[in-house]
């Protein structure tokens, strides 16, 4: 696993050190067995006349069987854990939202901001929903462990890639797939003009967003999307695109596992003003990565 490699990375270390990677190596696990559903209903392997979906706020913005499936069974085996930090048990913040009442929903207020004192586990079941309603195999489970409005831990599992990335703040990130497990970065620098710019496009981002991003294919190689944000950025890892643009105002479950990954690459994550990203809002913005 990719999160065992980070703790061997890190040496002994303290208690609450070890207690910080026994967290990590669960989110791991939750995302495999989450991936692993998600995976084989995709596939038709559960036998039930394939993935049901609907729309949420627009056709572009859909849930599925496999979303629902893999958010249950990712939640279950982290509140399994009983995770809790000084402030308390940490609590949730589910792209699928969470049942009426529930104690360990992160609390919000009505302008979307979050108002919790706790940590809290972001969750998005499967970033990347049209390509798995469609078949393909651009999506993920990613879940972030953020305290203190800052993402310290992070998993992207790309169940159909055979990959996972795990990143510990201050320790790196390591990625597993065929058999090997190796540290991602540092990100090598490149000119605009060099590189392919990953960008997911389409009418969500409006139009005055989207014809700023028509700039970018005569001042770079040009543009590449596989319509998943933690996919665009796994590209990114893997030195397939120099950046990646996020130009729709995306939310907390996509922008803190990613944000992380990058930063521990060695990679650079800010706003459309440069600056670095404040997870204390659920829809954040927009923002360049690279």
């Amino acid at each position: 696993m990719a999160s065992q490699a980070l703790r061997r990375a890190g040496g002994a270390g303290a208690e609450a050190d070890a207690a910080v990677m026994d967290m990590l190596e669960a989110m791991e696990g939750a995302a495999l067995a989450a991936g692993a559903a998600a995976a084989a209903l995709q596939c038709g392997e559960r036998g039930d006349g394939g993935v049901e979906r609907r729309e949420k706020s627009a056709s572009w913005d859909l849930v599925t069987q496999g979303d629902l499936l893999s958010q249950r069974i990712a939640v279950e085996a982290l509140r399994g854990r009983g995770f809790a930090t000084p402030a308390g048990p940490v609590a949730f913040l589910l792209e699928e939202g969470a049942e009426p009442d529930d104690p360990l929903a992160a609390r919000i207020d009505e302008r979307g901001c979050i108002t919790d004192e706790r940590a809290f586990f972001t969750v998005d079941p499967i970033d990347g929903t049209s390509n798995y309603a469609s078949g393909g195999r651009d999506w993920s489970v990613a879940i972030g462990f953020v305290e203190a409005a800052e993402c310290r831990l992070a998993v992207l599992h790309f169940p159909r890639r055979g990959e996972t990335l795990a990143a510990a703040k201050g320790r790196g990130v390591y990625r597993h797939a065929e058999g090997r497990v190796e540290r991602v970065g540092p990100l090598a620098g490149r000119p605009l003009g060099e590189c392919l710019v990953g960008a997911e496009m389409g009418g969500f981002i409006g139009a005055h967003w989207l014809q700023r991003l028509l700039r970018f294919p005569e001042r770079s190689l040009g543009l590449r999307n596989v319509f998943s944000t933690t996919g665009n950025v796994c590209d990114m890892l893997h030195g397939v695109q120099g950046c990646v643009l996020h130009l729709r105002g995306g939310w907390i479950w996509d922008f803190a596992p990613t944000s992380l990954c990058v930063l521990e690459a060695g990679g650079c994550v800010c706003n459309e003003r440069g600056e670095g990203l404040v997870l204390d809002t659920v829809l954040g913005a927009k923002f360049p990565t690279g």
